[in-house]
């Protein structure tokens, strides 16, 4: 069974967990923009950013701790697996 790379890419990203981070940001946005009329764009964007560069980097440990205790073996769509470099 040939499972095509690009599949195996998505399911490594995990689209759907950063709508964890992204959600609630966009919720306060809007909420401070109906209520004071006012938001500073740049700390909306900076935020949702730095969310996302800490989930991906919580998803990039977290593979590599999975490779080192052996637990992603079988798992084919880790990050570390799809590179095949743990360095």
């Amino acid at each position: 069974m040939r499972v095509d790379k690009k599949q195996l890419w998505n399911q490594a990203i995990k689209w759907p967990l950063y709508s964890v981070a992204i959600i609630p940001i966009f919720i306060c946005g809007a909420y401070n923009f109906y209520s004071f009329r006012d938001i500073k764009f740049l700390n909306f964007f900076l935020l949702t950013i730095a969310s996302i560069l800490i989930l991906l980097w919580e998803n990039l440990t977290n593979d590599l701790y999975d490779s080192y205790t052996g637990i992603d073996q079988f798992k084919f769509h880790s990050i570390v697996n799809l590179i095949k470099n743990k360095n």
